[in-house]
């Protein structure tokens, strides 16, 4: 095996690592620990902030629908009247209207919501291909695709279909590749390719569509259905709201008398002139059809989950106690929870603003917090600094998700404790913290720490000559540091674990697109090492990513057992 030393913070840490396949680091297993995007159906970190793979804090990825883009982790509807398939045919639908839907940021076309591709892919006709980051030659979906060194594209790792051993996403799908379950492949001729399925003589209907049809037979498109253009529910067709009408819960309402068969909100005014408003503000607040009301916003109250709540008007936790209510000293929290706080920003930096206040309490185990809140872990990432009780919510991914509106989102978290289908309403958009060093530096040639270190200054320099003088392998030097997770290892960045037990240490290693092909994306006189990583049902499979390695062939990185071939000790 090779040997070599790391001086880190002063003291040297030594690493015993055999680089090949089976005995080199690994990549933990994907989880909340170590992926502040999204985990894959393959155990793979997404960064989270695309259509196909969408999500935070190492919650499982979700798919966002055709009216939907990809928002800070969150699936958010993109309604925008101005924007559609007939104001927007050969572009997409972004936060500021029609775009040309060619960029990377910004992908998509016919007038649907835009997309964020993954890293490692293209926009190519209004369609992200390519590699995706954790998907090693796949259509940027859930699964991951074959090629690249990654699990093989079938049922197992691919939600859309498999062409050439890549997979292919079912938003990426067009009518000569069409799929689900990781099937091959189909062409649908003259038919149309609508969520995974070939269709007939209409594209669009009540099986494959939650809002409206607009169009007909295999040209027909499924839209949001909560515009006054396109307004309508469940795959019927369409229909244009007139006069003073408003689409409300994909329903043209306000020439008609408003009430709980046609309005999820509140109605505003009375008789044939009530229409249906959302119901979510102070000014009106109201749901299931009934008349609007003011909240006292004088005596603190605002309207949660479509009520008025807190102040005068008592408890305002999104799950209706104490915890998540609105405060502005922590005497509001107090009643009947003790050590209760009330968090204005996170406690870090700052960087996160509570909007309105937020009624909580520093926890250590579920069973610190009330029942309708569940004790979560936060981290540095979060800009906070312990484990809070954080208010259930029963929508997640979704802004508001049955959370406080604005400023907050039911996330999706995992952990015990946590009912199956809920997550947490917190900070939305959530703070944006620092990732720390050593940012874009891994993997980068240097002769001392200093060279590696972006404040604050915790990188580390892998020297090309040990403190003995002996060699350590690495070429000119090598940039590094200890982490816990991808983000701490900056941009082309992987946070691996060398060595087990209690002499395992993580470390920030360079990353590159074809394990066990030679140099690949590194420098020179190093090659890109394949990694093993732990998948959801206990087992291991290969990562589609390598790390950046020094090639044997290279004096001092000599293989201690086995035989030189190509770069690689075997």
């Amino acid at each position: 095996m090779k040997r070599f030393a790391l001086w880190i913070a002063g003291f040297a840490v030594v690493v015993l690592a055999t680089f090949g396949p089976s005995c080199g680091p690994t990549k933990p297993k994907c989880n909340a620990a170590n992926c502040s995007g999204c985990c894959d159906t393959a155990g793979i970190c997404q960064l989270g902030n695309a259509g196909s793979a969408c999500g935070l804090r190492g919650v499982d990825c979700a798919v966002c629908g055709g009216n939907q883009a990809c928002q800070l982790g969150i699936c958010t509807v993109v309604n925008n009247s101005s924007c559609g398939p007939t104001s927007c045919p050969s572009g997409c639908c972004g936060a500021s209207g029609c775009v040309g839907g060619t960029l990377t940021t910004a992908c998509g076309k016919n007038g649907l919501a835009c997309m964020a591709c993954d890293p490692n892919q293209t926009c190519v006709a209004g369609a992200c291909v390519g590699a995706s980051d954790g998907g090693g030659g796949g259509g940027g979906g859930g699964g991951g695709g074959g090629g690249g060194g990654g699990a093989a594209c079938g049922a197992g790792t691919c939600a859309g279909c498999c062409a050439s051993g890549v997979c292919v996403d079912v938003v990426n799908q067009n009518t000569n590749q069409c799929g689900t379950n990781g099937a091959g492949c189909a062409s649908c001729g003259s038919n149309s390719c609508s969520a995974g399925n070939c269709t007939g003589t209409s594209a669009c209907n009540s099986g494959n569509c939650t809002g409206c049809c607009w169009g007909t037979g295999a040209s027909a498109q499924c839209l949001a259905g909560t515009t006054t253009t396109y307004c309508g529910a469940s795959g019927a067709a369409c229909s244009t709201c007139s006069g003073s009408q408003t689409c409300a819960s994909h329903v043209c309402t306000g020439s008609s008398t408003c009430n709980s068969s046609n309005c999820s909100g509140c109605c505003s005014g009375t008789g044939a002139t009530a229409i249906c408003l959302m119901g979510t503000t102070s000014a009106n607040c109201g749901t299931g059809g009934a008349a609007c009301q003011t909240c006292n916003t004088a005596g603190g109250q605002s309207c949660n989950s479509n009520a008025c709540t807190g102040g005068s008007g008592g408890d305002a936790g999104p799950g209706g106690g104490v915890i998540g209510k609105p405060c502005q000293y922590d005497t509001d929290c107090s009643a009947g929870l003790t050590g209760a706080i009330c968090r204005l920003t996170t406690a870090l930096t700052g960087a996160g603003t509570y909007t309105g206040g937020y009624c909580t309490k520093v926890c250590s185990t579920a069973g610190s917090c009330p029942s309708d809140s569940v004790c979560i872990a936060f981290s540095a990432a979060d800009d906070e600094s312990a484990s809070l009780c954080s208010p259930l919510c029963s929508q997640p991914q979704s802004v508001p998700g049955g959370c406080r509106n604005p400023g907050y989102a039911c996330y999706g978290v995992s952990g015990s404790g946590v009912p199956a289908n809920s997550g947490i309403c917190w900070i939305y958009p959530p703070p944006v913290v620092d990732a720390g060093p050593p940012s874009n530096k891994v993997g980068a040639p240097c002769a001392t720490d200093v060279t590696c270190q972006n404040p604050p200054s915790d990188g580390l320099c892998i020297p090309q000559a040990l403190p003995d003088g002996g060699p350590s392998g690495y070429y000119q030097g090598y940039c590094s540091a200890q982490c816990q997770d991808d983000a701490h290892c900056g941009d082309g960045g992987l946070c691996l674990t060398f060595g087990s037990g209690t002499s395992a240490v993580n470390l920030c290693q360079q990353s590159c697109p074809n394990p066990s092909a030679g140099q690949s994306s590194c420098r020179a006189n190093y090659v890109c090492e394949p990694l093993t990583v732990g998948l959801p049902d206990g087992g291991t499979g290969p990562y589609p990513l390598g790390y950046c390695n020094p090639n044997c062939n290279y004096a001092g990185a000599q293989c201690t057992s086995g035989t030189c071939t190509g770069g690689y000790c075997q």
